[in-house]
């Protein structure tokens, strides 16, 4: 608004806006600087189709700002696609929004340790109450945990006005758990069989008029007050139970469906722990087999394979689906052509492609109960069953594609050169193939990987992710901040990616603030981003609307040498961060 007031006024315009841009520049600072942590929820993570274990926090700033932290002791499996989530279903991402890609494939291959995620969407600390980690191309849950009541809501809660000391006193602070003090325990509602739940407390009370369970939903909202210290669960509902307890004197008030937070007492009342509760899951123990959609791949869920099926040598694929189901009495593989005709139905968890022709395969899924209805070289779309039956996604299948089996002693070699946006040679900057090996670039930034096979197709990446305060100075949030203004304009689309910082597509205040964090050292990664970014040298940036590739595929049938990058330090809008990576 400064600056439209004073458009016209030819004489004075250079002057505010210097003044408003060093005023700006020094705001940044001043919020960067002061900005402190005032609300967090914690979640304790555990495991869902691969073992994930450790702590996140949703931390709330005194900016308003949001961010999801992974603690030290994050740990899981890698994955190709893995995104982070917060949601408010403990295993779906419906109706929420997604922080990060940590996964191998196009994510920061990160499953271990500290990492923060600062959150750019418009949230509140209770909007959302589970973190959840899908890899979402082949739509499975990794795992995930329950988000705790918020640290700046007070569970200490009494009526008539307040409390003194001697009455506070009468009341303890408890943690609720199960027998062997488990936190968590997964029952079968449905069997027609007892499910009694011992409930106890870190404070050694007994249930009654001392002391009661709350039983809460996935919103922390009071769904009824238990005054035994036991509890059977045989049929209720699949929901889970979220169990926390409050420590009182006096008469109870509370209303079903309010947060357990406002559980109110005449004398005093004190909720237990609001990051270590006992969490009751259900399981389904229905005896009727309920069909799954599912998708296939084989392993590392790669959904293309290519093999020799004419060389006398057994080509035995993996098969594997989402759902992770044996095949069998439930699930078949479907083997067709690619009109989707059928070949076989496999029930086994392999199959043998030698001597399988010339032709690529597909193959397909599907759950079912009852028996299979089919009829070989029918479409599979006809296939049937005695009960239900789901065919897998025919958007996302494994195909098994057959090369040329004529054999050959030779091997050939990949290089390149890995330079920076204005040609300097990067030296120890690592480059990957898909198939595990790796080499790093040398003084001149060239590097060469040899001996591998021909036919054979082959994914190139360069990576580095240390150093993140390589380049970046004040001149580089001095620039920035002029182009956020409008002072000046970046035009080179890698001086753009590097100024990019929170790798959202644009340039912001957001961007500024994480540069000044690293060189302050006040962070030791960026958020959703690498270090350095290496694209494909040979793209043609300046077209609108392209995407920069930072993967190369070469099919191999001969040396190929010109493999090239370019590396673009992020942060580093000048371009003159240190190019031995080695230091």
């Amino acid at each position: 608004m400064l600056f439209l007031c004073f458009k016209g006024v030819h004489t004075s315009m250079s002057y505010f806006k210097n003044f408003a841009f060093l005023l700006i520049l020094t705001m940044y600072t001043f919020s960067l600087m002061g900005q402190a942590v005032d609300c967090v929820r914690t979640a304790i993570l555990s495991n869902g189709a691969y073992e994930m274990e450790g702590t996140a926090y949703l931390e709330r700033s005194d900016d308003e700002s949001f961010s999801l932290r992974l603690g030290s002791d994050f740990l899981t499996q890698s994955g190709p696609d893995v995104q982070i989530f917060l949601s408010n279903d403990s295993t779906s991402t419906a109706g929420g929004i997604m922080l990060a890609d940590i996964g191998t494939t196009d994510g920061l291959s990160h499953f271990s340790g500290e990492i923060s995620f600062i959150i750019n969407d418009k949230i509140s600390i209770s909007q959302y109450n589970f973190v959840v980690f899908r890899c979402v191309t082949f739509d499975a849950f990794w795992g995930g945990g329950r988000l705790g009541i918020p640290s700046c809501e007070d569970p200490v809660i009494g009526g008539g006005g307040g409390m003194d000391t001697t009455t506070q006193n009468l009341c303890t602070e408890t943690i609720v758990a199960t027998t062997d003090w488990a936190s968590e325990i997964t029952i079968c509602t449905s069997d027609g069989e007892d499910d009694i739940i011992e409930l106890i407390n870190s404070g050694g009370i007994s249930a009654g008029d001392r002391y009661a369970y709350i039983f809460a939903d996935a919103n922390n909202n009071i769904r009824f007050l238990h005054f035994e210290d036991s509890f059977n669960f045989e049929g209720s509902s699949q929901e889970s139970e979220y169990i926390f307890g409050v420590s009182y004197r006096g008469t109870l008030s509370y209303n079903i469906g309010d947060p357990i937070n406002s559980i109110l007492s005449d004398s005093c009342a004190i909720i237990s722990s609001l990051t270590t509760f006992l969490t009751v899951k259900k399981e389904n123990c229905s005896t009727d087999f309920e069909c799954q959609e599912s998708i296939t791949a084989t392993t590392n869920w790669a959904t293309e394979v290519h093999i020799c099926p004419s060389d006398g040598i057994a080509d035995v694929i993996p098969l594997i689906n989402n759902q992770f189901v044996e095949p069998g009495e439930h699930y078949s593989y479907l083997i067709t052509d690619t009109l989707n005709r059928l070949i076989a139905v496999h029930n086994t968890s392999s199959f043998d492609f030698e001597n399988s022709g010339s032709d690529p395969n597909r193959v397909f899924g599907i759950s079912f109960a009852g028996t299979l209805n089919y009829t070989l070289g029918d479409p599979i779309a006809n296939i049937t069953a005695d009960s239900c039956f789901i065919l897998s996604g025919d958007a996302l299948f494994l195909t098994v594609y057959k090369d040329s089996c004529e054999t050959s002693s030779s091997t050939f070699s990949i290089s390149g050169k890995i330079a920076s946006r204005n040609g300097g040679d990067i030296q120890g900057a690592e480059v990957r193939l898909n198939n595990g090996m790796k080499t790093v670039t040398d003084a001149s930034g060239n590097y060469t990987i040899s001996g591998l096979a021909g036919n054979v197709s082959y994914n190139v990446k360069a990576y580095y992710n240390d150093g993140p305060a390589n380049g970046i100075s004040s001149t580089d949030l001095v620039l920035t901040a002029r182009h956020i203004l409008s002072f000046i304009t970046f035009t080179d689309p890698y001086q753009l990616m590097a100024a990019d910082v929170n790798n959202n597509g644009s340039i912001s205040a957001s961007d500024l603030v994480q540069m000044k964090r690293v060189l302050l050292g006040l962070s030791s990664t960026f958020s959703n981003n690498l270090s350095w970014r290496f694209i494909d040298a040979s793209q043609d940036l300046t077209t609108v609307g392209v995407i920069p590739d930072e993967m190369i595929t070469v099919q191999l049938d001969k040396d190929v040498s010109d493999i090239n990058f370019i590396g673009v330090k992020i942060g580093d809008v000048n371009d003159n961060a240190r190019l031995d990576l080695r230091e």
